[in-house]
């Protein structure tokens, strides 16, 4: 997966609910994506770094949501993820709601 989404201009999709845990290669994987959302970085950070060891640590300032203040909007886009991951993997589902959580202790 290495280079996978490098120099996206216009990607934005949450991909977090990908089962990465076989992947040995992740260099570079969304170097100067800049289209990214916060938010999508912190849950694909969420996911990944639980999954595998190749996540790169280049990505571990993706782990917080608290760079700026968070919107309303995103909160709200972090319910919904939540609510439509019910239906994916326990794991993730767990790791969104710490995510989650940790956002609004932060936050409020």
């Amino acid at each position: 997966m290495s280079s996978m989404f490098r120099f996206a201009s216009s990607f934005d999709k949450d991909v977090s609910s990908w089962d990465v845990s076989a992947v040995h290669d992740m260099y570079d994987m969304f170097y100067d994506a800049t289209s990214l959302s916060d938010c999508n970085k912190a849950f694909v950070h969420a996911s990944f770094s639980t999954q595998t060891s190749a996540w790169p640590s280049d990505y571990n300032s993706w782990g917080s949501l608290t760079s700026g203040l968070l919107a309303n909007k995103e909160l709200v886009v972090l319910v919904v993820v939540v609510a439509y991951t019910l239906q994916a993997d326990v794991v993730v589902v767990v790791v969104v709601v710490v995510v989650v959580v940790v956002v609004v202790v932060v936050v409020v």
